[in-house]
């Protein structure tokens, strides 16, 4: 994925931050995902996950963001949902799949020491309902620590 972000100042005003997930699976699918989050905890519409096959090609699917672990940083006392399960269909069989995206370190903060704005990124494993490591994945989670406006 090439990630291109120029701003955060074109959020809406109802919307506080965004949480952003690729992920890159062992069978040589991809999938990204990227939920605006809303000042009430709730995903915008715009919302979308999508994903990509081994071939280059793209398919959207509905999806459920589920918080199972919160990590609060002790820099800035910001509480990120480091452990979540994302539950969508699978393309290639048509059945719901639970993922599981498990931090590889639960401090991935990265503080804007020089006056930008504190964020969680890092690299996860990616587990199946059972246990098993699907792949891996890199994720962001933004507007936890403070307002996005710049």
């Amino acid at each position: 994925w090439m990630d291109h972000e120029i701003s955060s100042s074109q959020l809406d005003q109802n919307q506080v931050g965004w949480d952003w997930v690729s992920i890159h699976f062992n069978d040589g699918r991809e999938l990204m995902f990227y939920r605006l989050r809303l000042r009430d905890g709730s995903s915008d519409p715009a919302s979308s996950l999508t994903w990509v096959d081994a071939k280059g090609r793209t398919q959207k699917s509905d999806f459920k963001w589920e918080v199972v672990e919160t990590w609060k940083s002790p820099a800035t006392g910001a509480i990120y949902p480091i452990r979540v399960r994302l539950t969508t269909t699978d393309p290639s069989t048509g059945k719901p799949l639970a993922l599981s995206l498990e931090p590889l370190a639960k401090n991935q903060e990265l503080t804007g020491n020089l006056g930008g704005i504190p964020y969680w990124e890092g690299a996860c494993r990616v587990l199946d309902a059972d246990g098993r490591e699907l792949g891996h994945a890199y994720m962001e989670l933004t507007g936890y620590a403070k307002d996005l406006k710049l």
